[in-house]
């Protein structure tokens, strides 16, 4: 599990790897974090993302109104 920020000078690609290095070892992995470090830790495909509202609309550029504005945009992460 990962979780949080990084320090500044941690690549932004830094959880991803982490992921990617996870999947190697049969391992699950889960991503509990914002910004970029989410965005590209998403397109290491994750077993399980922790995204709040905030992070769902950050990633994807939409306001979310609903539960259903939710779910839908949560499905769409497989797109990242």
């Amino acid at each position: 599990m990962a979780s949080g920020s990084v320090p500044r000078n941690v690549e932004r690609n830094y959880y991803r790897s982490l992921i990617e290095l996870a999947k190697c070892k049969n391992k699950k992995f889960l991503l509990d974090t914002s910004g970029e470090l989410l965005r590209e830790g998403i397109k290491g495909k994750p077993f399980f993302i922790k995204p709040n509202k905030d992070k769902i609309e950050l990633l994807t550029g939409k306001e979310i109104k609903s539960e259903k504005d939710a779910i839908d945009e949560i499905k769409n992460f497989r797109i990242f």
